[in-house]
């Protein structure tokens, strides 16, 4: 069985409500992150896994993955001034990864 990949979800906004029962299940999700800190609350037992945006540094994940479609690139420019742009390869969309999830190569490159 192949390794699930670390994750740490950016965005605690609708986005994440309609993906968060499949990624669950896909990846390990070794953390979650929003700007709002307020945010954390939704996660109920889960709640101990949040990270502020710059504490992700001390975080050890193989990808950020962003759940916000409209707001993506801002996040992402942010997320890089606070992780550096030698990890951008590790910021990504859940929609990158999730997209075309039909497709079993597409799919097996995450999970």
């Amino acid at each position: 069985m192949r390794e699930k990949k670390k994750v740490i979800i950016y965005g605690l906004g609708i986005g994440y409500t309609r993906i968060r029962d499949y990624i669950m299940n896909q990846c390990d999700v070794v953390g979650y992150s929003d700007r709002n800190g307020d945010r954390r609350e939704i996660l109920g037992e889960e709640k101990n896994k949040f990270i502020l945006p710059e504490h992700l540094t001390d975080a050890e994940f193989d990808f950020i993955c962003i759940t916000s479609k409209k707001y993506f690139q801002e996040i992402k420019n942010r997320l890089q001034e606070i992780i550096g742009k030698q990890n951008r390869d590790k910021i990504v969309s859940v929609y990158e990864i999730f997209g075309d999830f039909r497709n079993e190569e597409v799919r097996n490159q995450w999970v």
